[in-house]
């Protein structure tokens, strides 16, 4: 699904170390670890990736090349040191997956062949591979993608956006114009003054690149956690997201616990997303959250994404730490919904009260208040 930087936040670089603890509600959860999980490789499907590289080769021209790794086939046009970055973050996202769903108790299998996705240097031909395949109007801020209607993902290197590259090149332009001026015969003050604005301006141009790759890394675990679990058998496959017969509460609830990023001492995934945790309770106090039974009925609230996105990531935190055996009981029935299913609200609120209770107003406070507790 389409994720805007609006909904995220940025801690650290692409490519920050990530170790092998499972942090949820703050603390580690050695029960959502799963035990050990198969990272041996899967089949490639040669075909589908020769009709992807022919694809992107005819709308945004030369230079694609494909990778694999254990489970994933990327199209790629970016530098090798980018893509092996960006192999180690979806791989690290795949085996989390899974061990999520393991910890649950959720029965999963291997996709039968490796997951395809796309990772473009350049946000125009990001942008122009979007519209061929069904979405269109993306915008920078739009730094990575999962739909169902092709089963791939989507990124652009984020740290080569427009307003990046433009402003690096500003700076380089600024950089080369003072190291002229050093050349000349200056005062020592002023010659300290040029060299300290140098200093700063080569800072300030290395932060877009470490802003972008951090950016770029929480986007990837989300839409990678998308992929992974529409492929292993949490999410009902076969009915994909159209009609409601996968909830987007849930789903995009799921992709959330996957966001954060690691610092480099512990796995961020599974961790408290602070940002959204944040604006939740600013909303709670506000009263300006859905009502549970108008959340869980349909996609309708995903028109207000400020309010759905941190909504749904708390009900699924609260879900999966309070409620585990009943979230498994909700998975299980959503993925017996037939392909042709189609959803009313009535049957949604039916479901959900059927494994999680009836929902009122202590229900609802319940919840509110689990989360204040959350750190």
């Amino acid at each position: 699904m389409l994720r805007s930087t609006t909904t995220g936040f940025t801690k650290h670089c692409l490519g920050a170390a990530l170790v092998t603890a499972f942090v949820v509600g703050g603390m580690a959860q050695s029960a959502f670890a799963g035990g050990k999980v198969d990272m041996s490789p899967i089949p490639a499907d040669p075909k589908d990736e020769r009709v992807q590289l022919r694809s992107v080769t005819r709308w945004c021209g030369e230079g694609f090349r494909i990778k694999r790794s254990q489970h994933y086939s990327i199209i790629y046009d970016t530098s090798e040191e980018d893509v092996a970055v960006f192999q180690r973050g979806i791989e690290r996202t795949y085996r989390w997956c899974m061990r999520y769903c393991n910890g649950l108790g959720i029965p999963t299998h291997k996709p039968a062949n490796k997951l395809i996705t796309h990772f473009f240097d350049d946000f125009n031909d990001y942008r122009t591979n979007g519209y061929i395949c069904g979405s269109p109007g993306l915008t920078p801020n739009t730094l990575g993608f999962y739909t169902d209607r092709t089963n791939y993902t989507y990124f652009y290197n984020f740290r080569n956006t427009p307003s990046y590259k433009a402003f690096r090149d500003r700076a380089e332009r600024q950089i080369k114009q003072l190291a002229e001026r050093l050349k000349g015969n200056i005062p020592a003050q002023e010659r300290a003054a040029i060299r300290e604005q140098i200093k700063r301006l080569r800072a300030t141009a290395n932060f877009t690149l470490v802003e972008g790759g951090a950016t770029t890394e929480e986007t990837l675990q989300h839409e990678v956690a998308h992929q992974v679990l529409f492929n292993i058998g949490f999410h009902n496959q076969r009915a994909g997201l159209q009609k409601g017969a996968n909830p987007r509460w849930l789903a995009e609830g799921i992709a959330q616990l996957f966001e954060p990023v690691g610092d480099g001492n512990e796995s961020g995934f599974g961790s408290v997303n602070k940002k959204s945790r944040d604006i939740f309770l600013i909303l709670a106090r506000r009263e300006q959250l859905f009502p549970i039974k108008v959340f869980v009925a349909n996609w309708n609230p995903f028109g207000a994404p400020g309010i759905a996105y941190p909504q749904s990531w708390a009900l699924v935190h609260y879900l999966t730490r309070m409620k585990r055996d009943e979230l498994v009981g909700y998975v299980t029935d959503l993925n017996a919904r037939p392909p042709e299913f189609e959803s009313t609200p009535e049957q949604e609120i039916a479901l959900f009260e059927k494994h999680f209770g009836k929902v009122n107003e202590e229900w609802e406070a319940d919840w509110k208040d689990w989360i204040e507790d959350v750190h």
